[in-house]
C-alpha cells in the first residue's frame, strides 16, 4: 500500500502531543482526545479495515490518556494501534486475532513525529501485519 496523502488528524494530534505536557492538563487532554481518536478513525480508513472500534481512556490527571484502534481485515487478521505520552510520544501495534484481542501479538512501537513524518511508511509497516 503506498499513501501519499497525509493524516491531518494526525499532523493535528502530533502538534497537540508535542507542544503539551497533558499530565494535569484537562484542556490538553480533552484535545489530545478529540485528535487523536479522529487519527485512529483515518487510519482505520487508510488500512481498510472492514470493521473498527476506536476508543479513549482518560485514565487519571497524572496521565496523558490513551487512543486504542481494535480493527479487522478479514477473520484472524486484525490489528491494535494505541497512542499516549506514556514513555514519550509513542504508538504501540500489534496484531489481533478478534475485535475483542486484548493481548493479541508481538508490541511494536514508533515514535508519533517518526510516523508523521512520513506517514505513508507508517501506513505500511502496520499493513505488514495483515500477512
Amino acid at each position: 500500500m503506498l499513501v501519499t496523502v497525509q493524516n491531518k488528524s494526525f499532523v493535528k494530534m502530533t502538534n497537540v502531543m508535542t507542544t503539551q505536557n497533558l499530565t494535569y492538563n484537562a484542556t490538553g487532554k480533552e484535545e489530545f482526545k478529540r485528535t487523536s481518536t479522529a487519527a485512529l478513525r483515518q487510519i482505520a480508513k487508510d488500512l481498510s479495515l472492514k470493521e473498527k472500534k476506536v476508543c479513549f481512556n482518560p485514565g487519571g490527571i497524572g496521565v496523558s490518556g490513551d487512543a486504542s484502534l481494535y480493527g479487522m481485515w478479514e477473520d484472524n487478521k486484525g490489528i491494535y494501534v494505541t497512542i499516549s505520552q506514556f514513555g514519550g510520544n509513542r504508538i504501540m501495534f500489534r496484531t489481533i486475532k478478534h475485535i475483542s484481542d486484548y493481548t493479541g501479538g508481538v508490541n511494536q512501537w514508533d515514535d508519533v513525529e517518526n510516523a508523521n513524518a512520513d506517514y505513508g511508511a507508517f501506513l505500511n509497516r502496520l499493513s505488514r501485519l495483515r500477512t
